[in-house]
């Protein structure tokens, strides 16, 4: 079994792969930029990428988006993450809650496209801000986020956890959306 990942982000591949490779499903890279709506709906963007990567592709593809969301500023800035970042920096997200509060979450929604049907996978990652950048980049860090992004019962960010650790939060969470596209795709035989 094999399906083709419509993304320029590595560590997105990295992260599917890892769930997708044990249940024998092999996840070819499609380094393409998509078009995305400018909508706050994860499920609109992950649409609209799909249908237009089934287009260049010609056959089955699977696509993902992320949005980050700050409990001290609802609905911010959710599926516009990467704008955010190059306007405001990671120091800036730290000054937004300021004396506010540092509980967030990212979301994620992969979407899976035949050619006849959409099909989503969607999961929320709890936790909270760190006060300050912590840890070192990582080669399979789908997002500068991960500097300073507590996850829910830990004590340091993603990127300051070692490989154990980030595996041991990883199997507690069951690696969301990922995880529910590899076991659901694995189970239909991959077609």
């Amino acid at each position: 079994m094999q399906i083709s990942f419509v993304t320029s982000n590595n560590g997105k591949v990295a992260s599917l792969r890892r769930v997708c490779e044990p249940l024998g499903i092999k996840v070819n890279q499609v380094s393409l930029e998509l078009p995305e709506p400018q909508v706050s709906d994860l499920r609109v963007i992950t649409q609209h990428k799909a249908e237009a990567a089934f287009k260049e592709v010609q056959g089955a593809v699977v696509v993902q988006d992320t949005g980050f969301y700050l409990e001290a500023w609802p609905n911010f800035p959710g599926p516009f993450v990467k704008f955010t970042l190059d306007s405001l920096g990671i120091d800036g997200y730290l000054t937004l809650v300021e004396e506010r509060s540092r509980e967030c979450e990212f979301r994620e929604c992969i979407a899976f496209f035949d050619g006849d049907q959409v099909s989503f996978f969607e999961s929320k990652i709890p936790g909270r801000l760190a006060t300050s950048r912590q840890g070192i980049k990582h080669p399979e860090a789908w997002s500068e986020l991960w500097e300073i992004f507590i996850p829910e019962d830990f004590d340091k960010t993603i990127a300051d956890m070692t490989d154990k650790e980030r595996a041991d939060w990883r199997s507690r969470r069951g690696d969301g959306s990922a995880s529910l596209f590899a076991r659901w795709y694995a189970d239909r035989g991959g077609a």
